[in-house]
């Protein structure tokens, strides 16, 4: 139960919204087709509400009172959803491109091992553990190396063995962010890369209400500045942040959901909204430079904390 800050440990919040878990578990429903039983739904939210709340500390938002969503969850949430986890990630190809070829790499909470394979693909030598067992055998079938174990565990027999660690889309999951990260770093040689990745919640175009974004599933929402604390907590070094930016034409499918229905029975707005959409023609060799000054962010971002070498 998070009663406090994952990040700092502060107590000091305020609220920024209350949601009605009713509401969170009949959008689960309506978005993704997943029906969870009234066991589950009392088990992970007993209360009516949950509040998320501001850290006065470190500006991390997180949900109070709230549990991580357990193994029963996760087998309703994608059970009718083969695509629930995409292999073809923004974090994934970033990462692959801060990693040296001749790394040796650590993946936590790998699943059923898609960065590994795509790493593996590229010529690194890449390594991962998760502790859902079906998982872990899907990979290892396939000819990965990935372990079924805790990261507590595996960071206690396999101390400073790694060049990088990577763990994308965990943190907004945990209730201890610390501890984790910590854990973490431990694996990691000295100099070596510590690439996690968490969701934007900058991102253009939120939802009213996104349900994976609320707990069972998420715990926390996450910016930018909060990698600085993360890094000063764990002793590590934060080296970068990369944002994931908007794609032309994420944009302009934006565009078309949500200017054109507003004014469907104005002809006049309806062509300025058409011509908008229509206009978007900046050269791609600009694109990055003015969606990142403008603030126009995707799903993801991805941090380099450095291991110091002393």
């Amino acid at each position: 139960m998070v009663n406090c800050c994952p990040l700092c440990g502060s107590a000091e919040a305020v609220t920024v919204e209350t949601v009605e878990t009713p509401c969170i578990w009949k959008a689960l429903e309506v978005n993704h087709g997943a029906y969870f039983s009234e066991s589950i739904q009392q088990a992970l939210m007993p209360f009516a509400q949950t509040a998320l709340l501001a850290c006065q500390g470190c500006g991390l938002q997180y949900f109070s009172p709230a549990c991580p969503g357990d193994a029963d969850f996760y087998s309703q949430l994608t059970a009718d959803d083969p695509d629930f986890y995409n292999n073809e990630t923004w974090d994934f190809r970033q990462a692959l491109q801060l990693l040296p070829g001749s790394a040796k790499v650590l993946d936590v909470a790998c699943g059923a091992g898609a960065f590994l394979e795509l790493a593996r693909s590229h010529g690194v030598e890449a390594y991962g553990i998760d502790t859902n067992p079906l998982a872990v055998e899907s990979a290892q079938v396939r000819g990965l190396s990935v372990e079924c174990t805790t990261l507590l565990d595996f960071s206690r027999r396999h101390a400073a063995a790694f060049n990088a660690v990577t763990a994308f889309q965990v943190l907004e999951h945990l209730i201890e962010v610390v501890p984790f990260m910590c854990q973490a770093a431990s694996c990691l040689k000295p100099g070596g890369q510590l690439l996690v990745s968490v969701p934007n919640r900058h991102r253009i175009w939120r939802e009213p209400l996104e349900p994976l974004d609320c707990p069972p599933h998420h715990l926390s929402r996450w910016s930018a500045p909060q990698f600085a604390v993360l890094a000063d907590r764990c002793g590590l070094q934060l080296q970068a942040v990369h944002c994931q930016l908007a794609t032309r034409d994420h944009l302009r499918n934006q565009l078309r959901q949500r200017i054109s229905p507003r004014f469907s029975k104005s002809l006049p707005v309806r062509a300025l909204a058409k011509g908008l959409i229509n206009g978007l023609t900046v050269p791609d060799r600009l694109l990055p430079s003015l969606f990142g000054a403008l603030g126009l962010w995707d799903l993801s971002m991805l941090a380099v904390l450095v291991k110091p070498s002393r």
